[in-house]
């Protein structure tokens, strides 16, 4: 991407953020880590699970009409060879890596794996690498109902309707029931200035947010989900609003610097964030405040440092943006959001 809006790379610095803290938190508790703050945990983990990846989707989404939207049929190839090498390659090889580790740590990880699992990585994706697994896949449907209907919010109408089918109908094919699931986020992304939502005051947004997100916890409605689709909604506009309008947030250097890397720090975190909760603990250290300055900071600062090596060494770069050393394109920073 040669042009990059100043708040893309803020948001998306956020959202990865959100990411790492909501796999650290999760990784406590199946370690039956800080079980006296349980409830803590527990809100903090639906707040963010409540709309984090929905805003994921919908920043890429916006990346995806702002950049990437095919004039036609004749682009698709080559845009879904772009797409499947700069995602489904680092899909394999990180996830590959990621459930290795695993296996070679079986008994010290919280979950195990197995070579079965590296097996079926084409049909069945694992850990958090299924979102960019169903964004490839996405990638392949989107173009097609752009080119073929050319009305916008008649796709989204669409989209949202086989999102509701989910409900009643579930192919049970990964690939099929997760586009379903997750592509009515990411197309909101790709109507966001057709239909302004940046004009909604994102306090008004936040303040919306904040009391669904009582009231659904509270009332202890947290899968109901039509609910989880509104709050979804609200909360990622919210956050897009603000970094869309709010100048002061955009500058702030970390979203900045963990939006420039987010794509390595999706790759690596939980590697690199669940391996020194593991040395921690072998060497006997429980205090909270150590692994949470370890566990994120390390998960953040070790992606982030080997994202600035890769800028001017192949041979680590190669494994993140494969398409930037086989295919000739003007726009091949490719990042997880696109």
């Amino acid at each position: 991407m040669s042009y990059r809006e100043k708040w893309l790379d803020s948001a998306k610095g956020f959202a990865i953020l959100l990411v790492v803290l909501g796999h650290t938190f999760r990784g406590y508790t199946s370690a039956n880590m800080y079980s006296n703050m349980e409830n803590i945990w527990k809100y903090i983990d639906f707040t963010i699970y409540s709309f984090h990846m929905p805003l994921f989707f919908i920043i890429s989404g916006y990346v995806y009409n702002k950049f990437s939207t095919l004039k036609n049929i004749k682009e698709y190839p080559r845009f879904i060879l772009k797409k499947f090498l700069n995602l489904i390659i680092p899909y394999f090889i990180f996830c590959s890596i990621q459930l290795g580790i695993k296996i070679i740590l079986d008994g010290s990880t919280n979950s195990g794996a197995s070579i079965k699992d590296i097996l079926l990585l084409p049909i069945y994706p694992k850990e958090q690498f299924w979102f960019i697994y169903t964004l490839f896949f996405i990638f392949m449907f989107i173009p097609i109902l752009d080119l073929k209907i050319k009305n916008k919010k008649a796709i989204l109408i669409t989209l949202f309707i086989l999102k509701i089918a989910l409900i009643f109908f579930n192919p049970q094919i990964f690939a099929i029931s997760s586009v379903m699931d997750w592509a009515f986020y990411f197309y909101i992304g790709c109507i966001l200035e057709e239909v302004r939502f940046n004009k909604i005051p994102s306090t008004f947004l936040l303040v919306v947010y904040l009391i669904l997100n009582i009231f659904i916890y509270k009332f202890n409605i947290i899968d109901n989900y039509i609910f989880s689709i509104i709050i979804a909604v609200i909360g990622s506009l919210a956050v897009v609003n603000l970094f869309m309008t709010k100048e002061y947030i955009q500058d702030i250097k970390l979203f900045k610097i963990l939006g420039k890397y987010n794509f390595e720090i999706f790759l690596l975190h939980t590697i690199v964030g669940s391996g020194m909760r593991i040395v921690l603990i072998k060497l006997g250290a429980y205090n909270l405040g150590l692994h949470l300055i370890v566990d994120i900071g390390t998960a953040i600062v070790i992606p982030v440092v080997i994202g600035m090596l890769s800028k001017n060494m192949k041979i680590i770069d190669v494994f993140f943006r494969p398409s930037k050393y086989i295919l000739k394109s003007k726009y091949n920073n490719i990042q997880v959001s696109q």
